[in-house]
């Protein structure tokens, strides 16, 4: 008997499903964030057939996504025969203590990080935080770094953060939204 491999998709972290290779696993689940309204989906071709499972998270919170992922997660290792492998399919390192878990109860399980495809660039992200307007932009130094980390990726370096951050921070208009939310 064939071993199985299951996928659990972080869409939110990842943001794309070209970018997964759905030919090395048997199910997929993509968790799907309820602020994403598209699934970029263009697959690769492949002879076997995948099941597909989808499903829209409907509220919207910090870390909810990542919290029905993690439920399932569980709730499939409950179910499941041990003989099928887990891939978390996410940036976010916040599963790698619930993967050596599941690991230590018995089953393979491991966390693949998708790479963003060409480096996010200084100027990409700067317009991305103008176009949200002065009420949806990050508004102390601390949310701008992590604004930063999460279009960087989870695996950059402070000194990356940081250097992007003092490139972004020279735009006056970003300046005077950290600076309003800083002085009040």
């Amino acid at each position: 008997m064939k071993i199985q491999e299951w996928a659990f998709i972080d869409l939110e972290n990842i943001g794309s499903l070209s970018k997964v290779s759905i030919e090395n696993y048997d199910v997929i689940y993509v968790f799907v964030g309820s602020k994403q309204s598209n699934i970029s989906f263009i697959p690769k071709s492949t002879e076997k057939f995948v099941e597909l499972k989808i499903l829209k998270i409907k509220e919207s919170s910090k870390n909810n996504l990542d919290f029905h992922l993690s439920y399932y997660l569980g709730k499939l290792d409950q179910e499941t025969k041990k003989d099928v492998g887990f891939t978390v399919i996410s940036n976010d390192s916040g599963f790698d203590n619930l993967i050596k878990h599941i690991i230590s109860l018995g089953r393979r399980c491991k966390r693949l990080a998708i790479k963003s495809e060409g480096d996010v660039s200084t100027e990409k992200i700067l317009l991305k935080i103008l176009n949200k307007g002065i009420e949806k932009s990050p508004k102390s130094e601390l949310a701008l770094k992590n604004y930063i980390k999460s279009h960087l990726g989870a695996d950059t370096s402070n000194k990356k953060i940081e250097s992007t951050y003092k490139s972004v921070i020279k735009n006056k208009e970003i300046a005077n939204r950290i600076k309003l939310k800083e002085s009040s």
